[in-house]
């Protein structure tokens, strides 16, 4: 027999069963799943994000791949979005969130540089000074008068000058300085108004408050002015918002007409700038001086430096049209 006959024995021409009859899997050789269970529920594109879309695709191609044809005519909703990986929203939101702290970042950068250019400005206070007024412990002017008046002695071991101190004023009676400049240079008159204006008294309890004890001498009235410097100093930094401080110094008798002069100090931040940026003790080292022991100071060139210019004969007055007074001030030939 053939290998290639179809007689096969057993089956003869009128017995073979027909093919149309037979059974559908007699041998169970048939996937009892459906094939089309397998397929994705949804159809994804085998082309990269860099692919040629159907769109930009030329004419002259019209080979298209069957997955981009499937693509274009799949609803806007179940496509994907070609160029975005599946996790890019939250890609984004991640990127969104270190953008955010980058910009914090920057901003308390921005911050810290400008601490640090207000730090060049003026010393933290804890490194400023070793003693500082007591926060809820009453009027840092009055703790800062207490502090200072008290170092500074006379030759007998008494405290030299009485000290007060508060806002510009005398009985009550608001005082606006008035700065007048020398003819020389105009006799212009500066209106200090509406400035917060810290007034500070030195009494040595002697007659018009001059110093009661001993002879005036330039190196005791270099002392005051040491004491009227360390004052101001210390309101500037220890309290807030000040424009100026005024100092009524205790009046002297000149040696030739034994007249009493009434000299006042006039600081303004801008004028102590420098101590304000460096310790005070690199302004003002200790201990206190003494009439005797100030020339020998280091104090003595740094307070002639600072305080020189800063001196004015002073006077008050009466507004005629407001409820106030002006403290005059006129600079010293």
């Amino acid at each position: 027999m053939s290998l290639f006959d179809d007689d096969r024995p057993g089956e003869e021409e009128g017995t073979r069963p027909d093919p149309r009859e037979r059974p559908e899997d007699p041998a169970g050789t048939k996937p009892r799943h459906d094939p089309d269970a397998l397929l994705p529920h949804t159809r994804e594109s085998l082309l990269t994000a860099n692919s040629v879309d159907v769109a930009d695709a030329p004419e002259s191609e019209p080979d298209v791949l069957p997955e981009k044809v499937v693509a274009a005519t799949e609803p806007e909703a179940d496509r994907p979005v070609e160029g975005n990986a599946p996790h890019a929203a939250r890609f984004q939101f991640v990127y969104g969130v270190l953008i955010g702290v980058g910009i914090a970042a920057l901003v308390a950068a921005v911050l810290a540089f400008s601490g640090s250019n207000d730090r060049t400005q003026r010393v933290q206070l804890s490194n400023w000074s070793a003693w500082q007024p007591t926060r809820g412990a009453g009027d840092p002017i009055q703790q800062i008068i207490d502090h200072v008046a008290p170092e500074y002695r006379l030759a007998s071991g008494k405290q030299a000058v009485a000290v007060t101190g508060g806002p510009s004023q005398v009985q009550g009676i608001p005082l606006v300085v008035a700065l007048r400049s020398d003819p020389a240079n105009n006799g212009d008159v500066s209106i200090l108004d509406n400035k917060n204006v810290v007034l500070y008294r030195m009494c040595g309890l002697g007659k018009d408050c001059s110093i009661k004890e001993g002879k005036p001498s330039k190196e005791r009235g270099l002392l005051m002015r040491r004491e009227a410097l360390e004052l101001a100093l210390y309101t500037f930094n220890y309290v807030a918002d000040i424009d100026a401080v005024t100092i009524l110094m205790p009046p002297a008798a000149d040696p030739k007409t034994k007249k009493l002069s009434h000299v006042a100090l006039l600081f303004r931040p801008q004028d102590v700038q420098p101590s304000l940026q460096n310790p005070l003790a690199d302004t003002l080292p200790g201990p206190t001086p003494s009439v005797r022991t100030l020339p020998r100071s280091p104090n003595v060139s740094v307070i002639k430096a600072i305080t020189g210019s800063l001196q004015y004969d002073f006077s008050i007055t009466q507004d005629n049209a407001n409820n106030r007074g002006y403290l005059v001030l006129d600079t010293i030939p």
